[in-house]
């Protein structure tokens, strides 16, 4: 065979084989783990080095990752991630990232940015969030807020998408105005006791209503800036007084942290709180965090 045409098939190969991997060859941490796993198709013991973009599966050991930056990952047993310098997508299993930097966890159809320590488990039907540390953010594809998950709670978020164009949402109802030159205009928020999310409510004969606990029923509108602290505006379809008794606003409500997670169902279902019809999300339920990231102990 001419050498002119040997090299040509090589290259032409090494571009077939570049193509069709979406890792790059450079370098980005290492991966120790107890046993065997796999790395970008590969099975491999003990120790490895991971570059932008490789794949780990753990089977029956666990496995610890550390990047340049200092960002801990640690899988799960049964587990598939990829992993980039800036950001992880958990395929299945159970992941903990530990990191002080900017870094972002896709699972599913939600996202985490900057996720200080949280605890993240993806299976076929569910994706379940835990706050470890600090509040983890979770938005949907496009961007928006759509849960705020405090230390030690856990919010659980279905894989299947809803059919519903409705969001629900349930809260104290406050007034705030706000001024532009002589202008006042006034404005309906509350805070989701499901989501810890700010909403800003838009409809008629919403005076009557404040300070009483709301369920509200709307669709959001993406086209209008809500009035901060709100992550976004549902305008009103239909609302219910959910009890006759006053009620005021929790402190720290500015920032939604306060208010504990209860069961919630994404998507028009009947539950204690409901928000639905984001693209990210179906399910959102309350639950105990897991106090302890070792993955060999799940």
């Amino acid at each position: 065979m001419p050498r002119s045409l040997s090299i040509g098939i090589f290259l032409a190969s090494a571009v077939h084989i570049l193509g069709a991997d979406s890792t790059s060859l450079t370098a980005i941490g290492l991966v120790r783990a107890s046993g065997e796993f796999t790395i970008d198709g590969s099975a491999t013991r003990d120790n490895s080095t991971v570059f932008d973009g490789s794949v780990i599966s753990t089977t029956q050991a666990s496995s610890h990752v550390v990047l340049e930056d200092g960002t801990h990952i640690d899988m799960g047993l049964d587990s598939r991630s990829r992993i980039y310098r800036d950001h992880i997508t958990i395929e299945q299993g159970l992941v903990h990232i530990n990191t002080a930097n900017r870094y972002a966890i896709i699972a599913g159809r939600i996202r985490i940015d900057s996720p200080q320590r949280t605890l993240v488990r993806v299976d076929s039907r569910t994706v379940a969030v835990s706050a470890l540390q600090g509040v983890t953010e979770v938005k949907d594809g496009k961007g928006m807020l759509i849960a705020m998950v405090p230390p030690g709670r856990t919010l659980d978020f279905s894989q299947a998408k809803t059919s519903s164009s409705d969001t629900h949402v349930r809260g104290c109802l406050q007034r705030i105005e706000s001024k532009s030159g002589d202008h006042t205009t006034v404005h309906y928020v509350l805070l989701d006791q499901v989501t810890n999310v700010i909403v800003e409510i838009v409809g008629n004969d919403l005076d009557r209503f404040v300070r009483r606990t709301v369920e509200a029923t709307g669709s959001i509108d993406s086209n209008t800036k809500a009035i901060s602290p709100a992550a976004y505006i549902l305008r009103l379809g239909n609302v219910t007084s959910a009890s006759q008794q006053t009620c005021a606003a929790p402190p720290g409500a500015a920032r939604g942290l306060s208010m504990p997670a209860k069961v919630g169902i994404i998507g028009g279902v009947a539950a204690a709180g409901t928000l639905g019809g984001l693209a990210a999300a179906g399910v959102i339920g309350g639950g105990a965090a897991a106090t302890s990231p070792a993955p060999a102990s799940r």
